[in-house]
């Protein structure tokens, strides 16, 4: 009995403590439920819960597939706690999928949709979603996926029926991204188009991802010194100062100017500096350092490591690489400091260079640049990612300077000069308050005012205009021209008696309207210029023009920068009349003809209308077009001494810039 009793007491102690064990482990569960949202209530998409659903991507294709699939699947565990399954798409298909990319599935070959720039699509065919973008963008699908149809548990989501395409979501900024190509100008973007792909790590694209945004334009470049810098030309970016050669972080007194960086610091905003260049280099130097000489390595460093202790600005920079393996290395670098960046709620100011653009350029390396420019687009597409996943990011991207004076020669891509030019650099941008560079030529200085306040701070950067007389040669001071309209000549015996409205004698009608580009050889073009008398009577051909340089300067009385160098073509008319034709051809306007007559009567600019017949029609602005104008004024052709089409220049330009490629084309014939 006691034996029996001892058992059923020992038994009872088992119980007990597997009773308690089985407590514990509840607890612990119990636990990890807390830390992890439990699964309680999900929304459904097309009437069925979405738990469901199959999240799907390409096996083959890209990774920002793969990674818009995970950002999905993310999402819903951070918002739900519910963990879809995801897959590529060598899996057996499920009967409910989500399809990220273009996939094997039969709904992506359904979908297929014609998309250009961020534009991206969607198919909905029964309860499955299809999500298509290109390259990048299908990251921008994803978010918008999300963000309008799997927003809370309370509701049944219904995508639309059949394709749709979308533009990404956007909202107001609190991230900047400022992304610069040392040396990069247009050609340099243009490269794609000239040779072929050699690089181990390119996505394959045919195109440098710039031209995919939406805002589009051109900035100037030039530095108190003239022809800038990479140390003038980042300062510029970083400060919204104009300032000498050299000079890093410090205005044209050598006082020190607050940076983007600093200023974003003040506002709260983490702050980052990333560069292929060390971190001495010229341009991350003009965002993070002080110095009067852009080689002077200790002062630079001095003075970053006080932004650094004051501000916490991250400075990481240094990695220049060009195989796959480290170009991963480098998108590692870009997630980093975006993962570091992001966590301060205020946002983040944040500059990334790629700077061997400009090294290459400056050993008329081509195939070199076009690696380096490949590798920006791979870090550009790394920003992007992030801002469509968070829209609340603008980005812009733009060069210090071009480099090289690259352009086309024989169906390739030649270098004129192994040092900078002063040729305008295009800008890229997007998200809310970036369309104020959309078909614009800005000076580099603006590029950084903008930003500031986009920021809310109006009065960042240089509040003068002193620069301006610095660069161009003259005050700016009225930007309007004239406040009244000028009434001519109190008599006019040699001119019309009456404002003209355009040629007194029908302009001579070309037979099919020709297009030129850089390279090419000019035919024929009657342009209607003045006579003596302030007539539209004579034509001017610059295909007979042979021998000599012919500029073709496209001009407005109403556009401000035409104003301002017009002085330098008049000046050049004279002092180059040997060798150079300068043709001056305004937008049809009456006030045109009073203006010439007002302020260069005498001068040796040889002045018309910018108008044509065309099939019996008369064309405004029709040589602007051959020429393929876009919209931008001042916009000046040069024209060698074989008729061959030098170089096109959009926006204001320096005497120096004007002589310098005059001179350029004229030696180009020899």
């Amino acid at each position: 009995m006691k034996r029996l009793l001892s058992f059923i007491l020992i038994l009872a102690l088992i119980l007990s403590v597997t009773a308690c064990s089985s407590d514990k482990q509840n607890s612990t569960d119990s636990d990890d439920g807390n830390n992890k949202p439990a699964v309680e209530a999900l929304p459904s998409l097309n009437g069925l819960p979405i738990s469901m659903y199959t999240i799907v991507y390409d096996a083959e294709g890209l990774d920002y597939n793969k990674r818009a699939a995970e950002y999905i699947r993310d999402t819903l565990i951070e918002r739900f706690g519910f963990d879809m399954p995801i897959v590529d798409d060598s899996e057996p298909v499920s009967e409910y999928e989500i399809v990220v990319g273009e996939t094997s599935r039969d709904i992506s070959r359904e979908l297929d949709a014609e998309t250009s720039g961020f534009e991206f699509a969607m198919l909905t065919k029964g309860a499955s979603v299809a999500l298509e973008g290109e390259y990048f963008v299908i990251s921008a699908a994803a978010y918008f996926f999300l963000d309008t149809y799997l927003i809370d548990a309370d509701h049944n989501f219904v995508t639309e029926p059949g394709v749709t395409t979308h533009q990404p979501i956007t909202k107001e900024a609190k991230n900047y991204i400022l992304l610069i190509g040392d040396g990069m100008g247009v050609y340099q973007t243009k490269i794609f188009d000239y040779l072929e792909d050699t690089s181990e790590y390119s996505d394959g694209e045919s195109m440098f991802y710039g031209y995919m945004f939406p805002y589009q334009g051109f900035s100037r470049t030039q530095s108190l010194s003239g022809v800038t810098d990479s140390a003038a030309g980042g300062t510029a970016l970083a400060t919204g100062y104009k300032t000498y050669n050299e000079y890093v972080g410090l205005d044209k007194d050598g006082n020190r100017i607050k940076s983007l960086t600093e200023l974003a610091s003040e506002l709260g905003k983490a702050t980052a500096v990333m560069s292929t260049e060390n971190k001495t280099g010229a341009t991350p130097a003009s965002f993070s350092a002080h110095a009067y000489d852009r080689d002077d390595s200790s002062g630079i460093l001095a003075t970053q490591s006080e932004l650094v202790s004051t501000h916490g600005t991250v400075i990481d920079c240094g990695f220049d690489y060009y195989t796959a393996r480290y170009i991963k290395t480098i998108e590692k670098h870009i997630t980093d400091t975006l993962d570091k960046v992001s966590k301060d709620e205020d946002g983040f100011f944040l500059m990334y260079e790629e700077a061997h653009i400009d090294k290459h350029c400056h050993d008329n390396d081509l195939d070199q640049t076009y690696l380096a420019v490949i590798r920006f687009n791979q870090a550009i597409a790394r920003f992007m990612e992030y801002a469509f996943y968070n829209p609340e990011t603008m980005v812009i991207i733009t060069a210090d300077h071009e480099t090289g004076d690259l352009h086309p020669e024989d169906d390739t891509l030649v270098y004129n000069l192994d040092d900078h030019s002063a040729a305008d650099v295009p800008v890229f941008a997007w998200g809310m308050g970036a369309e104020y560079f959309g078909n614009q030529t800005v000076e580099n200085i603006e590029i950084a005012k903008h930003i500031a306040k986009e920021m809310g701070v109006d009065n960042f950067g240089d509040p003068s205009d002193e620069w301006y007389s610095a660069i161009y040669g003259e005050d700016n001071n009225e930007p309007d021209g004239p406040t009244e309209e000028p009434e001519g000549p109190t008599e006019e015996p040699d001119g019309p008696t009456e404002e003209p409205d355009g040629p007194t004698e029908e302009p001579a009608e070309p037979t099919t309207p020709p297009s030129f580009n850089v390279g090419d050889t000019v035919t024929s073009l009657k342009m209607n210029v003045y006579d003596e008398n302030g007539e539209l009577t004579l034509v001017y051909d610059p295909a007979e023009n042979k021998g000599k340089v012919t500029v073709i300067n496209f001009w407005g009385e109403w556009c401000y920068y035409c104003l301002k160098e017009m002085p330098h073509l008049d000046a050049l008319a004279t002092e180059l009349a040997d060798i150079v034709d300068i043709v001056a051809l305004h937008t049809v306007d009456a006030n045109s003809y009073n203006y010439m007559m007002e302020n260069y009567a005498d001068s040796d600019i040889i002045f018309g209308i910018d108008q044509a017949v065309v099939n019996g029609e008369t064309v405004n602005e029709y040589f602007y077009s051959v020429f393929n104008g876009v919209g931008y004024y001042p916009y000046t052709v040069f024209i060698d001494p074989n008729g061959e089409v030098y170089y096109i220049a959009t926006g204001a330009l320096s005497y120096d810039a004007f002589y310098t490629y005059i001179m350029a084309a004229y030696s180009n014939a020899s």
